[in-house]
C-alpha cells in the first residue's frame, strides 16, 4: 500500500494525532507508532522516507526550528528533486507564519500552495487523496491518458473577453454547459489559469455533484462531509432551516475552502440549471447574496444551457461547448500517444483523425484501442469506434460487469448513489480488492471522487442509472452487511444514527424506501424524490403513492422537486388506475398540475393503460409537437400505433428514436417491432440481424427478454420455422417473460389457427405492456 510519511514538529503531535484517526491503517509513517523501538532515530526517518510516496510536511514556527524537522525536509526536497512536486504535500498549520517566511525552502515556496488549515479531517482527506494520485501516477498508461487540455483557443478567446469587460465585478462565477464527457471540466481550468485567477500548478478542483433529483440539502450534505464530528441532529436541523439561512450556510462553508485559495465546482446533471433551461431559484439566492469571497469562487459545469442569464449580467458568466474540432482532436489524440512507437504511416493517421468525432472521452478511447490491441483492431471495428460516445455506458458496464474485482463495487455504488470512502470500507471486508476495484473504476471513467479531497466516491450518472435497470445482483455478502449497517442506524424511538452525512442519506433512503417508520423531520423533499424514483423503477407504484402524498403535504422552498414527485405519482396512478375509480380520480386531480409537454404525456399513458389507443394517440402526438425531442413520448407513440396495425406510421417515430439513441434497449426493440410487422419484412433482413446483434449485447436485463421475443419473431417470420421460434417463446416464457414472448406466440398461434395454444398462451396476459 502506498505511504505517507508525516512530517511535524513535536508540538504538532496533538493535531497529527487527530489526522491519522481519519487514515486507513498501514497508509502513513509516523514516529511514535510505526518507527522500530531501539532503532537508531536517523535511520528509522531515512528508512520510512524512503519507504513513502508521500511526505506530509506540517509547517510551524516550531517545526521551522526543529533539528529533525530540518533534515527530513531536506530528503523531501531531495524526492521532490527526483520525482516531482506530486511527492510532497505542505500545511500551514501555524496562522502566525506565512508562506513568505524566510526558513520555507525556496522549493516549497515556488512550487506548492500553502494553507492555514487546522482541520484534522480535511488534512486527512488530502492526505488519502494524494496517495490516490501517487498510486494512479505510476501507471504511464493512466499519465498519458489523463485529462491532458488542449486547444478550444475561440472559446478561451471568448472567456478572457468577458472576464476582462468583467473585471471590477467581485463575485463572478463560471458556467460552462455541454454535454458530458465534452470537456468541460478541463476547459473550466485552463480558463481560470489563462486569466491567472488560479496558478498554472493547481491540477484540481473541489468538486461536488448534484443531478436533477437533488437540491441545496443535498449540497449541504457534501460540505458537511469533512466536518470534524459529525452529529445527524445538529444536521437535521441545519435542514429544517429556511432557504436563506441554507444558503448563508452553505456559503460560509465555501468560503472556508476559498480562504485556501481553493477552486470550488458543482458539476450539475439539472439541479442547478434545469432540463427546462432555468436557473434554480436557491442557486440564484447565492449569486444575490454578494457573501462569495472569491471571484470564480463558485463556478458550474452544467448538461444544459442557461437560458435566463441576462438578469444577472455582472455575476454569471457563460460559455457553451461543442465538439472539438478537427484540428483540436488530432492534437488531443497525439497527446495521449505520445511518443510512444507504434508505427503508423501518413495513411493510417489520416484514417485514425477521420474516426475521430470530438469528444475527448472518444478520442481517448480510439488512443487505449491502439496502445493495447494495435491499428488493425481499430480499423476492422470502424463503427463501434465511431459510436463510441453513444455506446460508452454499455461498452463500459459491460467491461466491469465481468471484472470479478469491480463488478460487486460498481452495482454497490450503483445502489448508495454517492457514498464515503469510510462507509465503503466498512462494508467490504477485503481491503486491498476493494481499493483496486476503486482505481480500475476511477481509471476507465465509471466513478469520480467528489468532496472538498475526494472523500466522496459517486458512480456517473448514466452509468449509475444503467446498472439499477439492468437489475444485476449484488453479492448477498455485500447486500447482508448493507442492510444490516442500515437496519442498525433505526433507533427504537424512529430516529437514524450515522457517522457522516453520506451515510445518513444513505440510511434515510434505504429506510424510506422499505416502508420504515421514521421520524418525519427525515422527509426531505429531494431524498424522498430518490427514493420514489427507485420504487416506481421497480414497479411499486402504490408505495410511490403513499410517500408523494406524504411530501405534498410538506411546505418546500424548491417547487422543481415537488413537480418532480407530482409527475412520478400521476405516472404511478396511472399504472393503479384501472384497479379502483379512487386511483383514476387522484390521477386526474394530481394532473392539472402538470404543464405543457408534461401534461400530455402522462394524460396519454394514463389512455394507454386504460386501453383507448385512439386518445392516447392524440396525446403523444402533442406532446412530440410541444417537445419535439421527446423520445420517451415518440416510444409511446410506436407502442400505441403498433396496438392498432399501424406499423408504417409507427416506424417513422421508432426510427427516428433509434438513430438519436441507438443503443437504447428500447429504441431497438420498437424499430425491431415496425420492420419485422412491415408487409414485407424480409427486404429488412439485414437490418434486423444488425438490431438482434445490438440488442444482445445490451447489458440490462430488459434487453435480454426483448431479445428473446425478437429472436422468436425473427425464426418464426424471416426464416419460417414455427416450430423453433414457438420453443424460443416458450422457454423466455419460462425464464419470466410475462409481456413480450406471450404476445409474440399468442400473435403466430392466431395467424395459423392454432387455437389451443393461443387460449393457454393468454393466461400469460397479465396487463398491457408498461415500458419505463
Amino acid at each position: 500500500m502506498e505511504k505517507a510519511f508525516l512530517c511535524h514538529s513535536s508540538v504538532q503531535k496533538p493535531l497529527v494525532r487527530s489526522v491519522i484517526r481519519y487514515l486507513d491503517e498501514g497508509s502513513y509513517e509516523y514516529d511514535e507508532i510505526t518507527f522500530e523501538a531501539g532503532n537508531d532515530v536517523n535511520l528509522e526517518i531515512e528508512r520510512t522516507l524512503t519507504q513513502a510516496e508521500i511526505i506530509v510536511l506540517f509547517i510551524s514556527n516550531e517545526s521551522l526550528q526543529s533539528v529533525w524537522v530540518k533534515k527530513e525536509m531536506r530528503l523531501a526536497e531531495e524526492k521532490y528533486n527526483q520525482k516531482g512536486r506530486h511527492t510532497t504535500l505542505t500545511f500551514l498549520v501555524d496562522e502566525n507564519i506565512e508562506y513568505t517566511d524566510d526558513r520555507i525552502p525556496e522549493w516549497l515556496r515556488k512550487n506548492l500552495i500553502l494553507r492555514h488549515l487546522k482541520n484534522p479531517k480535511i488534512i486527512a482527506a488530502k492526505i488519502k487523496h494524494a496517495i490516490r494520485e501517487s498510486m494512479y501516477n505510476k501507471s504511464d498508461k493512466f499519465r498519458r491518458l489523463s485529462s491532458s487540455f488542449l486547444g478550444r483557443n475561440t472559446e478561451i478567446g471568448k472567456f478572457e473577453s468577458f472576464h476582462y469587460q468583467n473585471i471590477r465585478s467581485k463575485n463572478l462565477s463560471f458556467i460552462i454547459s455541454g454535454l458530458e464527457g465534452v470537456g468541460r471540466r478541463s476547459f473550466l481550468l485552463a480558463s481560470l489559469k489563462h486569466v491567472n485567477v488560479v496558478p498554472s500548478s493547481i491540477s484540481e478542483m473541489i468538486l461536488f455533484s448534484l443531478t436533477s433529483k437533488n437540491s441545496i440539502e443535498d449540497l449541504l450534505a457534501q460540505l458537511e462531509n469533512v466536518q470534524e464530528e459529525f452529529n445527524p441532529d445538529d444536521f437535521m436541523t441545519l435542514l429544517s432551516l429556511g432557504l436563506e439561512d441554507k444558503v448563508n450556510y452553505a456559503i460560509d462553508r465555501i468560503n472556508e475552502y476559498l480562504d485556501f485559495n481553493e477552486i470550488v465546482c458543482i458539476v450539475d446533471d439539472g439541479c442547478i440549471i434545469k432540463p427546462s433551461h432555468r436557473v434554480a431559484e436557491w442557486f440564484i439566492k447565492f449569486v444575490e447574496s454578494n457573501k462569495i469571497k472569491r471571484k470564480y469562487g463558485l463556478n458550474i459545469v452544467s448538461r444544459y444551457r442557461p437560458n435566463n442569464l441576462s438578469e444577472w449580467p455582472n455575476s454569471l458568466i457563460h460559455i457553451h461547448l461543442e465538439e472539438m474540432n478537427k484540428s483540436d482532436q488530432v492534437k488531443l489524440f497525439n497527446s495521449f500517444i505520445g511518443d510512444t512507437d507504434i508505427g503508423l504511416d501518413a495513411e493510417q493517421s489520416n484514417y485514425i483523425y477521420q474516426i475521430l468525432n470530438g469528444f475527448p472521452d472518444q478520442i481517448k478511447y480510439v488512443a487505449q484501442t491502439l496502445l493495447q490491441h494495435g491499428y488493425h483492431t481499430l480499423k476492422n471495428n470502424p463503427k463501434s469506434i465511431q459510436d463510441y460516445s453513444d455506446k460508452r455506458i454499455n461498452v463500459v458496464v459491460k467491461a466491469f460487469l465481468d471484472d470479478l474485482e469491480t463488478r460487486d463495487i460498481l452495482i454497490l455504488l450503483s445502489q448508495l448513489d454517492c457514498v464515503s470512502e469510510k462507509m465503503l470500507f466498512k462494508i467490504a471486508s477485503d481491503h486491498k480488492a476493494l481499493n483496486d476495484g476503486l482505481i480500475k473504476l476511477h481509471v476507465g471513467g465509471a466513478i469520480e471522487r467528489t468532496g472538498v479531497s475526494g472523500e466522496l466516491i459517486k458512480v456517473s450518472e448514466s452509468i449509475g442509472d444503467y446498472v439499477k435497470r439492468s437489475k444485476v445482483q449484488l453479492n448477498p455478502s455485500f447486500q447482508q452487511k448493507l442492510r444490516k449497517r442500515i437496519k442498525e442506524s433505526l433507533t427504537m424511538d424512529g430516529t437514524i444514527t450515522a457517522a457522516d452525512s453520506s451515510e445518513l442519506l444513505i440510511n434515510i433512503k434505504a429506510l424510506i424506501k422499505s416502508g420504515n417508520k421514521i421520524n418525519s423531520k427525515y422527509y426531505i423533499p429531494s431524498f424522498v424524490l430518490q427514493a420514489i424514483s427507485d420504487l416506481y423503477n421497480n414497479q411499486n407504484y402504490r408505495s410511490v403513492v403513499e410517500l408523494a402524498e406524504i411530501v405534498l403535504e410538506r411546505n418546500s422552498h424548491d417547487l422543481d422537486i415537488i413537480y418532480q414527485v407530482r409527475y412520478n405519482l400521476c405516472m404511478a396512478l396511472a399504472h393503479l388506475s384501472r384497479k379502483s375509480q379512487e386511483y383514476k380520480d387522484s390521477f386526474f386531480r394530481h394532473l392539472q398540475y402538470l404543464e405543457g409537454a408534461d401534461y400530455n404525456f402522462v394524460k396519454g399513458f394514463f389512455h394507454r393503460v386504460v386501453k383507448q389507443d385512439n386518445f392516447a394517440q392524440k396525446e403523444f402526438e402533442e406532446a412530440i409537437k410541444r417537445r419535439p425531442t421527446f423520445s420517451r413520448a415518440k416510444r409511446e407513440l410506436v407502442t400505441v400505433l403498433l396496438g392498432q396495425d399501424k406499423p408504417v406510421e409507427a416506424l417513422k417515430w421508432a426510427k427516428a428514436n433509434y438513430e438519436e439513441g441507438s443503443s437504447n434497449p428500447y429504441h431497438i426493440h420498437a424499430y425491431f417491432q415496425c420492420l419485422i410487422r412491415d408487409a414485407k419484412p424480409v427486404q429488412h433482413k439485414a437490418l434486423l440481424q444488425k438490431l438482434l446483434a445490438e440488442i444482445q449485447n445490451v447489458v440490462i436485463i430488459k434487453g435480454q427478454t426483448f431479445y428473446s421475443s425478437m429472436l422468436g419473431q425473427y425464426t418464426w417470420i424471416i426464416e419460417n420455422d414455427y416450430a423453433e421460434a414457438i420453443r424460443i417463446f416458450n422457454n423466455a416464457i419460462i425464464k419470466g417473460d410475462k409481456v413480450y414472448a406471450p404476445k409474440a406466440l399468442h400473435r403466430l398461434a392466431t395467424k395459423y389457427g392454432m387455437i389451443p395454444l393461443a387460449n393457454s398462451v393468454a393466461k400469460y396476459f397479465e396487463q398491457e405492456e408498461l415500458e419505463e
